[in-house]
């Protein structure tokens, strides 16, 4: 199933029966070096012999045989990446003079653990073969071929040939400012002609940051535009570990479970042994969402990985499953759409379309401004090129001020300011008190499902008490209009009575022949058609 290229590490073993001058000869070559010099602690803190596994292998194969300089590596958990990271530090320093290595992680702790790793395998081996050490603490490994390895919250020296940077995905959530300036600073050390740097990471916060960025920015250069400075992406899904099976009765898995796995084969093109189906299903049941952090299945499940703060990730994660996310949730001609509007900078303008059908808010869309729709003319004039019949525009309660009256002068009818709540908790419960009831156009609402997926709180202290705090980033914009959908339903701003449900209801289908009544009391009968997606 594993379909990246890998070493085969039976190339690089050192014969049994080679003289002395072989084995000299053979330990010119790093690969060589790696498959058979070192010694670490296995997972059982058992003292072995550093074989690559699988996952190591195609590092190996991609970084010496392809000759890749960049490296971005979202995977599933324990596949030894860290490890093999730690021996190439070594490995690096200790064989090419003069030649500065970093490790950067999380917290100094954790770099420091990392050095220890290489501290480890340095001790251990062949007494002919160290150097004498210079530096010796929890920051620095150094010897005296004036090389050396750093480890910490950045990199450390003028000029580094190689770079590791850990658990970057959690890096740029918890600390944006920290993981900018990893870009900026660890990152441009390498700048040797053949420096190396590897970026690896579960992940944290939705469809935003740093990590997300860097892999998807990585994703979107095709292979004839690769420089040596591009990422290129090595993702590593659960269900290629060996490891990764279970002996027991698979009858015990739900059907949606059932139902998953049988999607993924297809997606993917891999058939799953009932082992594998069996250890899946056990890990969902003790990590629920956590899953797709530590075990996921493709690249796109890393961005559903929660987070401490998530507001609404469980609830779309619920519509998910529910099946109210998906390309079905179509427009009725009959019934009126209404827009939802969060007002900034031109990006961070964010606009929702939905209507109502009984219980049901249906989401069609959701746009972004940005350099071709950056004022209220042009998102005017935007909204007015769709094929859609407008019951009312609801914007935040500051745009009275100007912003109204630009849309009215540009022709956008039925526009209505919010009041303004009393807190941001107010327009945020709104929406957690509806969303159970809102279906969701999967390709039109892609950037506010992304939104939702990833907006969040965190805590904070006056010293005197502690209080969640909604965070002010890019996924809090459609969120915020995404309050204002449910604060005019409530506030009776919708101008059709079928927007006001009168007991409730699920599973409507949207291309069902079902009359629907308005306010003017008639019987509509609905035309379903999907919205057309501007971007």
């Amino acid at each position: 199933m594993n379909t990246h290229q890998a070493i085969d590490v039976a190339d690089y073993r050192i014969p049994d029966d080679a003289t002395d001058e072989q084995v000299a000869d053979l330990l010119t070559d790093p690969l060589v070096r790696i498959c058979n010099l070192y010694w670490i602690k296995n997972a059982e803190g058992v003292e072995t012999k550093f074989v690559p596994n699988w996952a190591q292998c195609v590092v190996l194969y991609e970084l010496f045989i392809n000759h890749e300089q960049r490296l971005a590596v979202p995977k599933a958990r324990q596949l030894g990446i860290t490890t093999l990271a730690a021996i190439i530090a070594l490995d690096t320093s200790l064989f090419t003079n003069d030649t500065n290595c970093s490790i950067v992680d999380k917290t100094h702790d954790d770099a420091a653990n990392k050095l220890k790793m290489v501290k480890y395998a340095y001790d251990r081996l062949p007494q002919e073969l160290r150097d004498a050490l210079t530096e010796d603490n929890q920051s620095a490994l150094g010897w005296a071929n004036d090389s050396a390895v750093y480890a910490g919250k950045n990199a450390r020296g003028a000029t580094n040939q190689y770079v590791h940077v850990s658990e970057f995905g959690i890096i740029a959530f918890n600390d944006p400012k920290r993981a900018e300036e990893i870009l900026t600073g660890a990152v441009p050390s390498a700048s040797g002609e053949s420096a190396i740097v590897i970026f690896e990471s579960t992940h944290k916060g939705g469809k935003g940051g740093a990590w997300y960025d860097l892999v998807t920015d990585a994703l979107t250069v095709s292979p004839e535009h690769r420089t040596k400075i591009d990422y290129k992406v090595l993702f590593f899904g659960w269900y290629l570990e060996p490891r990764y099976t279970l002996e027991g009765d698979v009858s015990q898995i739900p059907p949606k479970v059932v139902k998953y796995l049988d999607d993924l084969e297809t997606q993917l093109g891999i058939e799953l042994s009932g082992g594998q189906r069996l250890w899946y299903f056990k890990k969902k049941v003790s990590l629920k969402r956590m899953i797709y952090s530590e075990y996921p299945s493709t690249i796109e499940e890393c961005w559903r990985a929660p987070f401490p703060g998530a507001i609404y990730a469980s609830d779309v994660d619920k519509a998910r499953g529910d099946g109210r996310i998906n390309n079905m949730v179509l427009h009725y001609d009959a019934l009126p759409v209404y827009t939802a509007w969060d007002i900034g900078a031109p990006w961070n303008t964010k606009v929702w379309f939905f209507q109502v059908v009984g219980d049901r808010i249906n989401l069609l869309l959701s746009l972004t401004g940005g350099d071709d729709c950056n004022h209220a003319g042009a998102w005017a004039k935007r909204i007015k090129a769709l094929p859609f019949n407008y019951g009312g525009h609801f914007l935040p309660h500051d745009a009275a001020v100007d912003y109204q009256g630009q849309l009215i002068r540009a022709g956008l009818d039925h526009t209505v300011c919010m009041a303004r709540n009393i807190n941001e908790w107010d327009n945020i419960n709104q929406g957690l008190a509806s969303i159970a009831r809102c279906a969701f156009n999967l390709d039109g609402c892609e950037g506010g499902i992304d939104a939702l997926d990833a907006f969040r709180s965190k805590e904070e202290s006056d010293g005197q008490s502690v209080r969640n705090v909604p965070v002010h980033d890019w996924a809090s914009h459609f969120s915020t209009a995404f309050g204002y959908i449910h604060q005019a339903i409530k506030g009776g701003y919708l101008t059709d009575r079928s927007a006001i449900p009168a007991k409730p209801k699920t599973g409507l289908n949207p291309q069902a022949k079902t009359g629907i009544r308005s306010n003017h009391g008639a019987i509509n009968r609905p035309r379903a058609r999907a919205p057309r997606s501007i971007r």
